[in-house]
């Protein structure tokens, strides 16, 4: 009696720990499959943020208090031109920008951006961990990411590594290094794009805003749009934007994501929206560049904009001002076009694209040195051969045909890349003469081009 009342409670035990086991084994794996990957980059940091949002610290703010005075005496003198304030030079930024302390305090900067950042991208794959499983409604979620949300997670995992990994690595040596190649690399930075000192400037004080309030450097607004004919170098200048922002820090990729109409709509009027919401989540820490931004309003008929393109535009409006300090867009195109294909479709538009630079025609100084650097880069043994005074005098034989009417060169850089190649290939082609008397003829020829019948 006594052994089968053993064996009957031997078995109860067995049975209440198998049962037991069992159920913390469901609770182990339903841990495991719910635990967010932003768990990973937490420990990384030493904190716990598991189920629950980090609340940063905000300083308290002083409450303001203001009245109307007197302010006739201080609006004529800025109106008369009296004041002795005005904005800095990219040049003399960039000479603060060598010295040590400012390197320090720029360092200190970069380094709260990063968390600020951090934060940010964290905060959002969290959402969309939490989304997927079904703990918050979908809709909430619209406005951040709309669609492909597996990709969008891989997204933010792979800029929280790269703001790691640039953390890690983040000292004087690298910022100095950075802000030299900024401002003074021949190659890439500011020397590379021949004049355009307004757009340099515009630059340039960015890292002065950085340096001083990082909190409102990260959420600046940098969508910007290049008004200007062909040839005035849009896309070039948009080169520069995107290798300055990545050598001062700005961003943690800083790449330049080239776009169509084809990449922001398709045949379905709905999917077009997806598209761009996907678009704009590979633009994070990146430059969006859409050159001829004016044919997303081409399409429909009466004067209204085709859905496709329309939805693609509201999807920008929408999401824009969410990456705010976080990437940045570019739109090119001519300022007729513009006005009336981009901006006329959406009046956020003007909003989500404050800074606006209208890029005039090269002076003709400018289109000679463009001609010497594409011979530099292009066709380095006629440079070679340039000795004496020839250089000078093609130089001379450019600003006079630039200074003509009508102009000899309408698509500015572009004429000057062909004027460069045609000269490499006359060069090799004549029977005899002088480079510079090769040049001429070239000249003449690209002005008063000659058909054959």
């Amino acid at each position: 009696m006594g052994s089968k009342w053993l064996a009957r409670t031997g078995q109860s035990i067995v049975e209440w720990v198998g049962f037991v086991l069992v159920l913390y084994l469901i609770f182990w794996l339903f841990s495991q499959s719910s635990t967010p990957a932003s768990v990973e980059y937490n420990k990384k940091r030493g904190e716990r943020l598991h189920g629950r949002e980090k609340r940063r610290k905000r300083k308290t703010v002083p409450k303001l208090t203001f009245s109307k005075v007197p302010i006739h005496s201080m609006l004529s003198k800025v109106s008369d031109g009296k004041t002795e304030i005005r904005k800095l030079s990219w040049q003399e930024i960039g000479r603060m920008a060598m010295q040590e302390d400012f390197i320090n305090g720029y360092r200190r900067s970069i380094a709260e951006m990063l968390e600020i950042k951090y934060d940010e991208y964290l905060g959002r794959l969290q959402s969309l961990e939490m989304e997927s499983q079904g703990a918050i409604p979908g809709d909430q979620m619209q406005r951040l990411f709309s669609s492909g949300k597996e990709s969008k997670k891989k997204r933010c995992v792979a800029i929280l590594d790269k703001i790691i990994e640039r953390k890690d690595a983040l000292t004087n040596d690298v910022v100095a290094g950075g802000l030299w190649r900024a401002f003074y690399d021949q190659e890439e930075g500011f020397p590379s794009v021949i004049g355009r000192d307004e757009m340099k400037d515009w630059l340039a004080r960015h890292i002065l805003l950085v340096c001083s309030d990082a909190v409102s450097a990260s959420r600046r607004c940098l969508n910007m749009v290049f008004v200007g004919p062909s040839g005035t170098g849009k896309t070039r200048l948009a080169e520069l934007v995107s290798f300055f922002y990545r050598q001062v820090g700005i961003f943690v990729f800083g790449d330049v994501i080239k776009a169509s109409k084809k990449d922001f709509t398709s045949p379905y009027v709905d999917s077009g929206t997806h598209m761009t919401g996907d678009l704009l989540s590979r633009g994070l820490e990146n430059i969006l560049f859409f050159d001829e931004a004016y044919s997303l309003g081409s399409g429909g008929t009466n004067g209204h904009h085709s859905g496709h393109s329309q939805g693609a535009v509201d999807e920008i409006v929408s999401q824009s001002e969410l990456n705010d300090g976080m990437s940045a867009i570019v739109m090119c195109g001519y300022a007729e076009s513009m006005a009336r294909g981009f901006f006329a479709m959406n009046e956020g538009l003007s909003r989500r694209f404050p800074h606006i630079f209208y890029l005039s025609h090269n002076n003709p100084d400018a289109l000679a040195r463009i001609f010497f650097r594409f011979l530099e880069a292009k066709h380095p043994r006629i440079c070679s051969r340039l000795a004496g005074d020839e250089a000078s005098k093609i130089y001379s034989l450019l600003l006079d045909a630039s200074a003509k009417i009508p102009p000899v060169f309408p698509k500015q850089a572009g004429d000057m890349k062909t004027l460069a190649s045609n000269f490499t290939e006359s060069v090799y082609c004549m029977n005899g003469g002088s480079l510079s008397e090769i040049f001429a003829l070239c000249l003449r020829d690209f002005s008063e081009p000659v058909g054959v019948v």
